[in-house]
């Protein structure tokens, strides 16, 4: 009786863990979908801006949507594993969740250590592009759909026409606020009347803060989140080590 009533308790445990860890693959699989859809919207919101700059906004992008995979797949591996009762899957996935606990704390701490420098060289980046304005298309084509979606022009206020005329001696019909234009780059006009005044310095730099304002807490409270899934892997398999020393003939 009493050895029955060991045998309840201790499937009564086994149960209660079985449930916990697959509550957390099920939110864990939901976050890794998360993960995917925050990559891929960084990775198509920074795809043009990346031509003006060294992309790396896109890396971390791309490694939000890789890990976010990856996480889907062992989300579903770590629910397998909870319902078949394996240690060796549960080992397994033990060791992908750390994996992926890894990834995510490097996606923010490399966002945490690198934004500023990154934004530092925001001038640097549009004033470089700026002057192959006129001989690289997809610079161009970056430069006015940055002008055109921002309402600036050039990179400081006030600024502009001095700006344009000393990178390409004209100005982008992207600086005009009527932009029905035939020429691609049109000669410096003598005032600012009809054109955008704010520089658009201000509105990139603003534009890839909040990227890393995206990546970082995404990367630790992900992170943070697969502790608890280590915990209930360990949990589970001392349990099934616990049940099989003690009925194992």
């Amino acid at each position: 009786m009493a050895r029955q009533g060991m045998l309840e308790c201790d499937n009564g445990k086994l149960a209660v863990a079985k449930w916990i860890l697959i509550a957390f693959n099920v939110t864990f699989w939901c976050m890794g979908a998360v993960s995917v859809g925050l990559g891929l919207w960084l990775y198509v919101g920074n795809n043009e801006y990346a031509i003006l700059s060294e992309g790396e906004e896109l890396d971390g992008a791309a490694v939000l949507t890789a890990v976010g995979a990856f996480s889907m797949v062992v989300g579903l591996l770590g629910i397998v594993a909870a319902i078949r009762e394996s240690p060796v899957m549960i080992i397994a996935f033990f060791l992908l969740v750390l994996l992926a606990m890894g990834a995510y704390l490097a996606v923010g701490v490399w966002s945490a250590v690198f934004m500023e420098e990154h934004l530092d060289n925001t001038r640097g980046e549009l004033n470089v592009t700026a002057r192959n304005y006129l001989l690289n298309e997809p610079l161009r084509n970056a430069w006015d759909h940055i002008q055109e979606n921002f309402e600036c022009c050039g990179i400081d206020d006030g600024f502009a026409l001095d700006f344009w005329n000393d990178v390409t001696t004209c100005l982008p019909r992207s600086c005009y606020t009527n932009e029905d234009l035939d020429d691609v780059c049109t000669p410096i006009p003598s005032n600012t009347t009809g054109l955008h005044t704010n520089g658009c310095l201000g509105p990139v730099r603003d534009y890839k803060e909040r990227q890393y304002l995206v990546m970082i807490p995404i990367g630790f409270i992900f992170a943070a989140f697969q502790v608890f899934g280590l915990v209930a892997c360990v949990v589970l398999f001392c349990i099934l080590s616990s049940t099989k020393d003690d009925y194992t003939p």
